[in-house]
Order: structure tokens, then C-alpha cells, then sequence
């Protein structure tokens, strides 16, 4: 069977030399062929996009190698379904070598797209050369595979214009739809599939318009004697349809791999993201507990660091069978330097001791600032450490004097020590314990180190238990009462004040006196036992049943924090005992008026009408403006300024300020009349002591008060 002779003209022969063939299409195989097209083209854009995110080599191989198969398959399948559309008169048959020519031509043309476009996808100078490739390749495999074609007398004429033209097309075509592929890749998922999708509507009409403006520029002719057969030869879809469905479902499984590995891509994008952000997570819950559990002031542990370290110490110290030691650190005078300096010299001071600290103790030794001027050290205790030694070199190095605003400051620090496991087996008991050297230090006389003993624990427990023998005696009101001083005018001699002051009649230890056991008391029993003080005073007096009105003065705990409580308090007992607030005096100790929270709180106090009495003036500073704000009513001086000359001058300074601001000044612990003579000279006007007489029962007030004889002589006055 001869293959077809094909000559490429721009007119046919004329008419009388030879016949025409009149050529068709199967309508249902052309449609088949353009599904391929479409459908190649789609999935062969999608295998490319897989190929341009693979960042694996083994995977980008194996993308540009289904993308290539693809490629090479849909173009030849298409070509192999249009050649199977096409229907003329005579019998047609492909030649096998000619047939795999084409194919060649068609997988060499899909290899060198592929590979020109590969990474550099978006790259606008591959894609059109991509796209001449793809258009010449179509061409060529087009034009061979027409060439397979053989019959036994056609001759096979193409129209040069038409067949430019195919090929103008297919190029055409291919650059337009790899344009938009390339711009679908910078897209949004769904926009990008819909630009995709238009490519691949272009890139298989380029493929179609190339194959069928090929077949409008064959023309098959045979001689004019020639004789046509008396019948068609038939026409058998078949082998079409079969092409063209099965390149369908290789399509479809192409794009399913494609699916198949953007999901696994998402998702392993996703999982890098959720990964990312607990990263993320992690480093600011790290940033965050570093935050937690440090001081930002001298960037040491603060109380909640120290404390997981010290449980994961005892932890490991325990099971080596190692002993710890726990230094619990106190400056001496901290707040005496933060009154007087300023709190940001304070806190260079602090910043200052807690360098001393990292460079007396070794790297591995844990340092904490617990709040305020509180310091706590860890220390481990292998055999060569001595304690002992440790504690006073530290006391020795904060002893040091530093400078600060131009200023040489004395500083000194008490130090309480606990050691593992003798002092006991938890944070909680070594912590306690070292607290409880640290006081036992400080009440020692301070600038010293002192190690907890059982004797220190005996004598908290021995407090604890006072302390709730005392809550005991308030709540049952039972044992406590109150011993009245007179204070005496010295100008018309009469008893114008009383103090109140609280008294224990314990079962065990008989009447305590308020120093034996208010110290212990907390802050929140202490202000329950001012209010006690005051209810009873006011009990008390009424009791007397005297026509005189005398002023009840009470020595108060002004509290630190729960101000406004201790205020709502003092304001609710007056309203509801019905107290004249002019009859109630609260003392305050001088030492007290450096405080801002306090002062505060007793400017509040003078507004409710209840008189201020500054204990023990003279004996801490304090400006003169805090003392004006307050508009106290009097001010109480010891009896130690009148020991010396110097207190003789000191205490003439007192006065004249107490005069100048129109204010009483009551002298204590009067004991003789040389004493009352020289607080005369000095304008004394009130006074109490046991020369006049010593604090006693209500009865025994009573009896003082309806003597006659209880009023002072004028000659003494």
C-alpha cells in the first residue's frame, strides 16, 4: 500500500485532469478530540503548577515527568481521534513507522516544553519559549502523522496559506494560554482555578484549531480516469472513541495525583504553620515565665522563681544525700534610706547589693530579691563550703559603704540562716526557719548572720500560741481590759485627758502590760484590738458618771495596707457608741509621719473631728509641712530631753515650734518635781507620769477623780 504523495501548493490542477475528493468529519469523534484537548491541557497546566511548588528534587522529577507524559499523550491522542474523524471516499490506513515518527516528535516537543518552563515557571522569557515549542511540536507532530496516512491512488495537496496559518495558530494560542497559567500561579486558589481553566480552554483550542486548520489545508485529489468505488468504504469509530476515553481517565488520574498531593502540601503547610506559631507559643510562654519569674529591678529570680528552684534543689540535693544552705537577707535601715534619699536611690542601692551578691557567690548559686529589701540565697554545701564563713563574708561585702547621688551611705545587712536537712525538708520550713533567724538577728542587734536553732522554733511556737490565746481573749472578751493615766493641765492642775492603755489579765501568766503582748499581734488583730480599746474607753467613762468632759487618748496601729477598712472602722464604732469625736485622741509615733500612707490615712482621721497627739516628738525627723498638713492637737516629748544640756536646747526647739503652730505639748514619764519644774520654765502644758500618778483600774479612777485632793497645789504648777 503506497503512502500518500503530498505536495504543498498555493492552487490546485485544473479541474479537467483530476477529481476532487469530497471529505467529513465525525461530529461525535471532533467533540471527543476537543475534550482531550481541554482536558490534556488543564491537567498538563496543573502537573507544571505541582512541578513549580515541588522544592524536592526527586519530586520535581517526578511532576515534570508525569507532566511530560501527559503533555505528549493528549497531543497524539487528539491527533489519533481527529485522523479517526476524518472520513473520505476512498479507503485510508496509517502506516506504523510514520504513526510512532509522530509520536516521537510529539513526546520530544512535550520533554523540551516541560523542561524549558520547570522552576523557572514564571519566568515571562521560558514561557514564550515554552509556548513556540509547544506550537512548533504540535505542528510537526501533526503534519507527520498526516504524512502516515496512505492510499492507493489519492494524491494529497496542502495549501501553504492554510498550513502557516495552522501553525501561526498553534503558537498563538499556546503563548496566550501560558500567559494566563502564569498569571492563575500568582492568584488565589479559586481565581487562579478559573484563570487556569481559561488557559487550558486556549492551550486545547491551539492544539484543536492547529490539528483541523491542518486537515482545511488537505485537499485529496485522484486522476481523472480514476474510478471511485461503488461503495463507501466504512467508517468505524471505534478505535477513536476507545483513544479518546481512555486518555480521558489518564486525564483524570493525573489530576487526581494532583489533588491528591496539593492537599498533602496544604497540610503539611499547615502543620509547618501550627508548628510555627507553638513555636511562637512556646518562646512567649518561655518569655513570659522568664518575665514571671525574674525581678525587673535587679533582674534576679523574684519569690515565685526562687521557689521552683529551691523545690527542684532539694529535689536533686536530696537524692545525692548533699546538704543546702538558705540565707534569708535583710539591709538594715533600708527605709530610713529611702525616706531620706529618695525610692530611686533605693532602688540603686538595691541594684548595687544584688551585684555584691553574683560576686561574693558562684555561678550555680540561685539569687532572689523576694521584694522590698528582702534578698534570699541558695547556696549548695559540698564539704569544702563553710556556711558559717559564707554568711560573714557576705555580711563583710554588704557592709561596704557606697556612694550614691554624691553621697558616702552606710549600709549593713542581717542575715538569717537554715541549712538542709537540718533545719527541715521543705521550702516552706526552711524558709520559715531562716525568717525566723533573720528576726532573732536583727533583735541581736543587726549587721550579723545568725543560724535557726530548735530554741527559735520553740519560741514561735510558744508566740503563735500567745497570739491565739490573745484573738481568744478578744473574741470572748475575756481578760482583756483597760488602766487609765491622768494627764494634768499644769496651769490649772485639773485632769483634762486620760490615756487608755490595754492590759491582759492572762490565766497563766497574770496582767501583761501592752509591751509584753502587743508585739505580737498581727496587723489585722492589732486593729481589732484599737477598735476593742475604743468601745470600752467609751463604756468606761460612761461608767464614771462625771460632769466633766475628758478626752480619752488611745495609742493606735496605724496599718499599712487596709487603710480604708481600718477608716470605715473607726468612723462605724463613733457612729454607732454615739462618741463625740472632740473626746477621742489617737496617738501616732513620730516615726510614723514619714509615710505617706500613713499621713494620708490620719489627714482622713482629723476630718472626722477626732484629735492627732505626735507621740515622742523630737525623736525621728519628719518635715515641718507634713506636721502642718496634719493640724495634730498636741505633741508628747519624753522625759530624755531634759537629761542634758543639748536636750535642755532641743527641747526649746520643740516647744517653739508647738508654740508657733498653736499646738499643746504634753510631757511623759514625769517621775519628780525637778522635772515638772523645768518642763514649767520650758511652757509645758500638760503632763502625765507617775509623780502625778500611775496608770490604774476604772475603780481606782473613779476614787482618784471624786478626791479633792487629787488637784495639784498652785505653788507646784
Amino acid at each position: 500500500m503506497d503512502v500518500f504523495s503530498s505536495k504543498l501548493v498555493s492552487s490546485l490542477p485544473p479541474d479537467d485532469q483530476f477529481i476532487v475528493l469530497q471529505t467529513s468529519h465525525d461530529a461525535g469523534l471532533v467533540l471527543l478530540s476537543l475534550l482531550v484537548a481541554i482536558a490534556t491541557s488543564f491537567t498538563t497546566l496543573s502537573l507544571i503548577e505541582r512541578m513549580a511548588h515541588a522544592f524536592d528534587p526527586l519530586r520535581r522529577a517526578f511532576w515534570a515527568t508525569a507532566a511530560t507524559l501527559c503533555l505528549t499523550s493528549g497531543i497524539w491522542s487528539m491527533h489519533f481521534v481527529g485522523m479517526h474523524a476524518f472520513q473520505a471516499p476512498v479507503e485510508l490506513h496509517h502506516e506504523l513507522p510514520l504513526t510512532l515518527v509522530s509520536l516521537v516528535v510529539a513526546l520530544a516537543a512535550s520533554a523540551l516544553t516541560i523542561y524549558t518552563l520547570g522552576p523557572r515557571w514564571l519566568r515571562l522569557s521560558h514561557v514564550g519559549l515554552a509556548a513556540l515549542i509547544i506550537g512548533l511540536g504540535i505542528s510537526a507532530m501533526h503534519y507527520t502523522g498526516m504524512a502516515a496516512m496512505a492510499t492507493p491512488k489519492a494524491t494529497a495537496y496542502y495549501h501553504g496559506e492554510r498550513v502557516l496559518l495552522s501553525v501561526l495558530l498553534a503558537v498563538a494560542a499556546a503563548i496566550a494560554s501560558l500567559l494566563l497559567a502564569r498569571h492563575a500561579h500568582r492568584l488565589r486558589y479559586d481565581l487562579g482555578r478559573l484563570i487556569k481553566f481559561l488557559a487550558s480552554l486556549l492551550l486545547g483550542g491551539a492544539i484543536l484549531a492547529m490539528h483541523y486548520c491542518g486537515m482545511w489545508a488537505l485537499v485529496l485529489i485522484l486522476p481523472i480516469d480514476a474510478s471511485l468505488p461503488t461503495i463507501p468504504p466504512l467508517h468505524d469509530p471505534a478505535r477513536g472513541q476507545v483513544i479518546g476515553l481512555a486518555m480521558l481517565l489518564f486525564a483524570a488520574l493525573c489530576l487526581g495525583a494532583t489533588w491528591v498531593d496539593r492537599t498533602l502540601i496544604q497540610k503539611e503547610r499547615a502543620l509547618r504553620r501550627a508548628n510555627a506559631r507553638l513555636r511562637e507559643l512556646d518562646q512567649a510562654k518561655d518569655s513570659l515565665q522568664a518575665i514571671a519569674h525574674r525581678d525587673a529591678l535587679t533582674d534576679l529570680l523574684n519569690r515565685r522563681g526562687f521557689e521552683e528552684q529551691f523545690a527542684c534543689r532539694l529535689d536533686s540535693y536530696s537524692r545525692r544525700d548533699q546538704s543546702l544552705a538558705l540565707m534569708f537577707l535583710d539591709l538594715d535601715n533600708f527605709k530610713q534610706i529611702n525616706d531620706n534619699l529618695g525610692h530611686a536611690v533605693g532602688d540603686e542601692l538595691l541594684k548595687i547589693v544584688a551585684q555584691r551578691l553574683r560576686q561574693v557567690l558562684r555561678d550555680d548559686d540561685v539569687i532572689a530579691r523576694f521584694g522590698g529589701d528582702e534578698f534570699c540565697v541558695l547556696i549548695g554545701l559540698p564539704r569544702q563550703r563553710d556556711p558559717v564563713f559564707l554568711a560573714q563574708r557576705i555580711v563583710q561585702d554588704l557592709t561596704q559603704p557606697v556612694r550614691l547621688v554624691g553621697q558616702r551611705v552606710e549600709i549593713s545587712t542581717s542575715i538569717g540562716v537554715s541549712l538542709f536537712p537540718r533545719d527541715g525538708s521543705n521550702v516552706g520550713e526552711l524558709l520559715e526557719h531562716a525568717d525566723m533567724a533573720l528576726y532573732e538577728a536583727k533583735e541581736a542587734g543587726r549587721n550579723q548572720a545568725y543560724f535557726f536553732n530548735q530554741e527559735l522554733r520553740t519560741r514561735s511556737v510558744d508566740v503563735r500560741h500567745r497570739e491565739g490565746e490573745l484573738l481568744q481573749a478578744l473574741k470572748q472578751d475575756r481578760g482583756l481590759l483597760l488602766h487609765y493615766q491622768p494627764i494634768i493641765d499644769l496651769h490649772s492642775g485639773k485632769v483634762v485627758k486620760l490615756e487608755a492603755l490595754l492590759r491582759w489579765e492572762h490565766p497563766q501568766l497574770g496582767l501583761l502590760m501592752a509591751e509584753d503582748f502587743l508585739p505580737l499581734a498581727s496587723a489585722a488583730l492589732r486593729a481589732n484590738l484599737d477598735a476593742w480599746c475604743l468601745r470600752r474607753a467609751h463604756h468606761d467613762l460612761a461608767r464614771l458618771g462625771l460632769p466633766q468632759q475628758l478626752t480619752i487618748a488611745l495609742d493606735a496601729a496605724i496599718p499599712q495596707l487596709g487603710q480604708n477598712l481600718w477608716l470605715d472602722g473607726l468612723r462605724g464604732i463613733l457612729e454607732a457608741q454615739a462618741i463625740n469625736p472632740a473626746q477621742v485622741e489617737l496617738e501616732v509615733s513620730a516615726a510614723n509621719l514619714n509615710k505617706l500612707q500613713v499621713t494620708t490615712l490620719l489627714i482622713q482621721i482629723r476630718a472626722l473631728g477626732v484629735n492627732l497627739s505626735i507621740d515622742h516628738f523630737g525623736a525621728a525627723p519628719f518635715a515641718l509641712e507634713v506636721l502642718q498638713r496634719l493640724t495634730p492637737s498636741g505633741l508628747k516629748i519624753g522625759p530624755g530631753l531634759a537629761q542634758s544640756a543639748q536636750g535642755h536646747k532641743q527641747m526649746a526647739a520643740v516647744v517653739a515650734v508647738a508654740h508657733a503652730l498653736e499646738l499643746q505639748i504634753t510631757a511623759l514619764d514625769v517621775e519628780n518635781e525637778e522635772q515638772l519644774q523645768l518642763l514649767r520654765q520650758q511652757g509645758c502644758n500638760l503632763a502625765q507620769g507617775p509623780y502625778f500618778a500611775p496608770a490604774m483600774s476604772l475603780q481606782s479612777l473613779h476614787d482618784y477623780l471624786t478626791n479633792p485632793c487629787y488637784l495639784l497645789e498652785p505653788a507646784l504648777i
